[in-house]
């Protein structure tokens, strides 16, 4: 079994906005107070507050304050397993000797997202190609999955009772329509509902059986860097057209947000200037722009321009998060297993600052450099590929990464003179090759030398590359007619999700 979790684009109304605004209020409210008690507690008495303990005085919170009555008593559970993971991933983190980072009270910006732990039955409708969601104390929700999201299918030999007023006697709704009911792994465990500004979102959580592919008897080594976002040890690298357009369409998005931003600060300064905001400290050698008389997120315009740069900011991180699933989805279509360099992206992107006691050197270039490391997303492109590996039924393996650009792939020589800018040069053999698919070897034969029966080839079994469509399929959906087609050639059906039709270069 395996967990996974469908994100859809969610609709309400003009007045369901609102509502859902005031619900985060309360929410937020319940999550600082949850924190505070235990805060307080431990604090005061050396005493740790369980989650369960919490959990039992919801009922009298729910019944001093109609507003909480009027919600559904799983979104505050929601909250509450959300503080509680907090401190788990807390202690954690002592346990291993990292920075704590003790939970922090929730701001409006930092509190978006409301969790339903559990997802009932009456509260979802699913339909061919919408769902809608009603949950006490939130909107209505009208959710367009265009058949991405799985049915219940019908009971054989079961139907509908007809529904009887009590008091009258009058049928209300007609019986013996058939049945439906959902089948294992389709039907939603929890819900997380996210508000983005104007944009609304619906995350289902599911548990299911485990996607296997069909074997291909391919490994794949990845090579993650800067310039080029990857390299397969099979000679496949990010495209030239490709990296250039989305430089583009980087350098434009950059541009905009820049002049909204300047935008911001010359309000700001113009407003300190006339008396309209102030600076106020808070903290040792920190202070904040206050609005005096403008309410907390200052005038108009101001609200306008910063709602302008969140959706540029939000509109270019679906952009690079859709661009990271189409390779990821393809890399673990094609490969039974994958190998790639753990990077240690935190220690990577540190910045050289340094301290007013022993200021750092080359701090402007390195700003640059961790900027273009965080711009390729690596963190998140591991992510996707673990997951969906687990989900697939495919290995996937991270190894150290300590010399393998040094390293010739050939005859096993090391020098830090062997590369050369984007060219291995073996200055012991001879080979020349691309430095980063050079690189991309060496990782995938360090996991290839951990699995059992490794006989030192890069392939399990020769398999000609092909071109094949975007998009894995979900357990309760079936290989479409391209997959089909496949299938009467003689070839291994490929089952991919509807109304996807991108297609990538051949790796």
């Amino acid at each position: 079994m395996a967990e996974y979790t469908l994100k859809f684009r969610a609709y309400t109304s003009r007045e369901g906005y609102g509502v859902l605004e005031e619900a985060l209020a309360l929410l937020r409210r319940l999550y600082n107070d949850s924190l505070a008690e235990r805060k307080l507690a431990w604090e005061e008495e050396s005493r740790s507050v369980s989650k369960a303990e919490q959990s039992e005085k919801l009922k009298y919170r729910r019944a001093d304050d109609p507003r909480y009555g009027g919600m559904d008593r799983y979104l505050q559970t929601g909250v509450l397993d959300r503080l509680d993971k907090a401190y788990q991933a807390f202690f954690g983190r002592v346990k291993r000797g990292e920075k704590p980072g003790h939970p922090r009270y929730k701001a409006q910006p930092r509190f978006r997202t409301i969790e339903l732990s559990t997802v009932t039955a009456y509260q979802l409708r699913v339909d061919g190609q919408k769902a809608y969601l009603a949950v006490k104390g939130l909107p209505p929700m009208e959710i367009r999955h265009k058949g991405r999201m799985p049915l219940p299918v019908p009971v054989e030999g079961a139907v509908t009772a007809p529904k009887v007023d009590k008091k009258t006697g009058e049928t209300i709704r007609e019986g013996g329509k058939p049945k439906k009911a959902w089948a294992e792994g389709t039907r939603p465990r929890a819900a997380k509902i996210t508000l983005r500004g104007r944009r609304l979102f619906v995350s289902f959580s599911y548990r299911g059986p485990k996607l296997t592919l069909p074997p291909t008897g391919r490994a794949v080594g990845i090579d993650m860097g800067v310039n080029k976002r990857f390299a397969t040890s099979d000679g496949f690298a990010s495209p030239e057209k490709e990296t250039r357009r989305s430089a583009e369409k980087d350098k434009e998005y950059q541009a905009r947000l820049k002049k909204e931003q300047r935008r911001q600060a010359a309000m700001r300064e113009r407003a300190r200037a006339e008396g309209r905001a102030e600076w106020r400290e808070v903290g040792p050698g920190k202070f904040r722009h206050y609005w005096l008389n403008a309410g907390p997120d200052g005038p108009r315009r101001y609200r306008e321009s910063r709602a302008i740069a969140q959706n540029l900011m939000h509109r270019h991180a679906i952009s690079k998060e859709q661009e990271i699933h189409r390779l990821t989805t393809e890399i673990v279509r094609r490969y039974d297993v994958i190998a790639v360099e753990k990077l240690k992206l935190k220690n990577m992107t540190r910045s050289a600052a340094g301290t007013a006691e022993e200021p750092g050197t080359g701090v402007s270039a390195k700003r640059g450099l961790n900027r273009s490391i965080l711009e390729k997303n690596l963190g998140e492109f591991r992510r996707q590929l673990a997951y969906k590996a687990e989900w697939a039924g495919r290995q996937y393996g991270e190894v150290n990464p300590a010399f393998t650009s040094q390293t010739c792939n050939e005859c096993g020589y090391q020098d830090s003179r062997n590369r050369r800018g984007e060219v291995f040069r073996c200055l012991s053999c001879g080979r020349v090759a691309d430095a980063d698919v050079n690189a991309a070897r060496n990782i995938l034969h360090r996991l290839l030398e951990t699995l059992p029966g490794y006989d030192g080839s890069e392939s399990l079994s020769p398999a000609a590359p092909r071109q094949v469509d975007m998009g894995l399929a979900l357990p309760w959906q079936t290989p479409n007619a391209h997959a089909a087609k496949s299938s009467r050639a003689g070839r291994v059906p490929v089952p991919v999700l509807k109304n996807r039709g991108h297609t990538l270069p051949l790796l």
